[in-house]
């Protein structure tokens, strides 16, 4: 056997090895990391992209660090900051339902009903992909994946959120069952709904300096 056909083999021998200690890892090690996947319209992604522009472009010249804040750093910003009302009592159970309830008729479950399946066609940033709704019986899947979105289209944003957090929004889901109207409420609709209820503010309202300055205080101050 050739020095090459060896290298090749004790490569090769090393990352099955090192698949295994993988697993095993994943499988005994509770990672601090999950992936939830965001249901929108893709427009509403576009407008928040649109506002961590408009906010970079506004104060870059002042904090530089501005440079870094991404779509992803909101998204989270705005989720975080629910559950820290959460945790300080600043909602009542049935005060947070209505929010939830309401938020769900709004936003999710206007979205379309279709059979679908789920590609990823875009990264959005290290930790955030968009998938596109495909429907299945479709059979041109495969020419469609790099076509552009358009922006009524119904999504997938994959992002990646501390699962502590989660799991304390998971307590608090359970805790106000009784309030949420028999609607089904998981941590993915949370997350949507505290986005989806900021993005419609900026379009009815327009930005507001004052809310721009407090995110950007909350990003380079880390409090999120």
């Amino acid at each position: 056997m050739s020095y090459y056909q060896l290298r090749k083999n004790k490569k090769r021998s090393t990352s099955l090895f090192e698949g295994v200690v993988n697993k095993l890892f994943d499988a005994f090690v509770e990672t601090d990391k999950e992936k939830l996947e965001l249901k929108m319209r893709y427009v509403d992604i576009l407008r928040g992209e649109a506002f961590v522009n408009d906010l970079r472009d506004t104060y870059i010249d002042k904090y530089p660090e501005a440079s870094q804040f991404e779509l992803i750093d909101l998204i989270t910003m705005l989720y975080i900051d629910f559950i820290n009302q959460i945790k300080k009592g600043n909602y009542s159970h049935q005060e947070a339902a209505a929010i939830l309830v309401n938020g769900k008729k709004k936003y999710i479950d206007s979205l379309k009903k279709n059979l679908l399946t789920r590609k990823k066609v875009q990264q959005v940033s290290p930790y955030s992909f968009i998938f596109e709704e495909i429907e299945e019986e479709d059979e041109d899947i495969d020419n469609d994946l790099d076509s552009d979105f358009s922006a009524g289209d119904v999504v997938y944003l994959e992002v990646v959120f501390n699962t502590r957090e989660n799991n304390r929004c998971k307590v608090f889901l359970y805790d106000i069952e009784p309030y949420l109207e028999g609607k089904l409420i998981n941590v993915q609709d949370v997350v949507a709904i505290q986005y989806l209820n900021f993005i419609e503010q900026v379009r009815l309202e327009g930005n507001n300096t004052k809310v721009m300055k407090n995110i950007l205080k909350n990003f380079l101050n880390g409090n999120f």
